[in-house]
């Protein structure tokens, strides 16, 4: 499986990546922002619209005074974003262009919003200095202002039974705004919230919509308006499907992973027949059913692999790749998301330095009650279990300092890693509460996901872990 997995990404660079080097122009940042000031911030992009994976661009530093200053190479027009504190201040970047932007006022986020698995950053168009309305950012920003207005007044107006002239008069409005714009992606951005505002507020149906804005153009991979409207139209599709009068057989195909009896099957909704969009609705299905439990993973994940292989799309063979790895990476027998983070002496430390043993990981934080308590437990198994078990404890303590001066007080010996450098590794290993455990096997895949806690008895079932590769030593001699 896993020469599968290296396979798919070394052909993915090979036919993906060189194209776009040769075609991407620079795009220049600057900008001063003294409360941000001493603080590195990372810049990212999403790597495809249909898992909102995200890609890391560039990190840079803001100075001492303020100023701060970055590059990165950009193929095409792309929603880039900040994460800044509660906010995820973002801008459209187009190709060969500089722009001065406007951080917000910074507010972090507060322990409780760490904390919550729920918490979820608000998106903010960063302001761009010397734009005018003939500009891109210009136009989206404006135009999304009144559209969140005019949508939410028809939202409450349809509550009110106010009747359909409400619809109509706000869907004028939004119609005219920038109706000069010769802009092409800000005109296909309008074209799909106009569709999306129509859909939304049930004026217009899927059928319909998929007709107007989506079997009829080219798919626009990188327009966040046009694949919110299809990721919308298209939602839980193969849940639809299997319940028309046809839908037995694609949920034969499924289990059968027949590729291409369900490309046939999918033939019949004449609104797909583009192989493009086929293929994009495939891998929209899939990833919404991966954990809905409708289908089998196995036959889901096999499904995905055959498209992959078969299609001649770039941005739907990478498509498929980022959900292969987004749906793969916390299950049974894969291996874990990477990192290297920081221990107490400053070192970078990764799970290929535990090859060989388990390794239990705990994601935690040292003033929860819950975790408190764990780490006395873990501290016991530690002291019988060391010479087959690391322990691993991924804080997400606000003062590093703190969390280091905390462990050797609390004579706690394993090793303890502060999540700083790598905040993301919270999202990779998809961390809804804390503590949470796994255990990564000595191959360095993943053995138990979850694992239960220290006080759910986990070294019974370690101890039991332990016997079985015992004897089946014993059995293999």
């Amino acid at each position: 499986m896993r020469n599968t997995i290296v396979k798919i990404v070394l052909a993915a660079l090979c036919l993906m990546l060189f194209p776009q080097f040769q075609n991407a122009q620079n795009v220049e940042v600057k900008g001063n922002s003294k409360e941000f000031a001493g603080e590195e911030l990372v810049v990212y992009q999403y790597a495809d619209l249909i898992t909102y994976q995200e890609k890391e661009l560039v990190r840079f530093k803001v100075e001492a005074n303020g100023d701060f200053k970055f590059n990165f190479f950009n193929d095409q027009i792309n929603f880039i974003y900040i994460p800044l504190g509660i906010y995820k201040g973002y801008f459209f970047a187009e190709p060969g262009k500089s722009y001065e932007v406007i951080l917000p006022e910074r507010k972090d986020k507060t322990t409780a919003q760490i904390l919550n698995p729920y918490f979820s950053e608000e998106y903010l168009h960063l302001g761009i200095t010397g734009v005018d309305s003939t500009s891109l950012n210009y136009q989206i920003a404006i135009y999304d202002s009144r559209f969140n207005r005019e949508l939410m007044f028809v939202m409450e107006s349809l509550k009110e039974h106010k009747g359909q002239h409400v619809v109509d008069s706000s869907f004028s409005i939004l119609e005219e705004q920038f109706k000069w714009s010769d802009i092409e992606y800000f005109n296909e951005y309008k074209s799909g919230k106009l569709a999306f505002f129509k859909f939304i507020s049930s004026q217009m149906r899927a059928k319909k919509v998929a007709k107007d804005q989506i079997s009829n153009h080219p798919v626009l991979f990188a327009n966040t308006a046009y694949m919110e409207l299809f990721n919308q139209v298209f939602k839980n599709y193969f849940m639809y499907h299997v319940r028309t009068k046809d839908g037995k057989q694609l949920a034969i195909d499924v289990a059968t992973k027949d590729y291409q009896g369900l490309k046939k099957t999918l033939n019949q909704n004449p609104l797909i027949k583009n192989d493009t969009i086929k293929e994009l609705v495939i891998l929209k299905s899939l990833y919404d059913e991966f954990y809905a439990d409708n289908f089998s993973r196995a036959s889901m994940l096999a499904l995905l692999d055959s498209l992959y292989f078969n299609s001649k799309v770039p941005e739907n063979q990478l498509i498929a790749q980022n959900i292969r790895q987004q749906v793969t990476h916390l299950l049974h027998g894969f291996y874990p998301p990477v990192f290297e983070l920081k221990d107490k002496d400053g070192n970078l430390i990764s799970l290929d330095k535990f090859k060989g043993k388990y390794v239990y990981i705990n994601f935690a934080h040292s003033q929860s009650y819950t975790c408190l308590k764990d780490f006395e437990l873990l501290k016991q198994i530690y002291e019988r279990q060391k010479e087959n078990l690391e322990i691993v404890s991924i804080c997400i303590d606000d003062n590093p300092e703190d969390l280091w001066f905390f462990s050797e007080q609390n004579q706690y010996d394993w090793i303890f890693l502060h999540y700083g450098n790598e905040p993301a590794v919270i999202k990779e290993f998809d961390i809804r509460v804390f503590p949470t455990y796994f255990l990564v096997n000595r191959e360095g895949k993943l053995q138990m996901s979850l694992a239960p806690s220290p006080g759910e008895n986990f070294e019974q079932k370690f101890n039991f872990l332990l016997r079985e590769e015992y004897l089946n030593k014993v059995d293999s001699n």
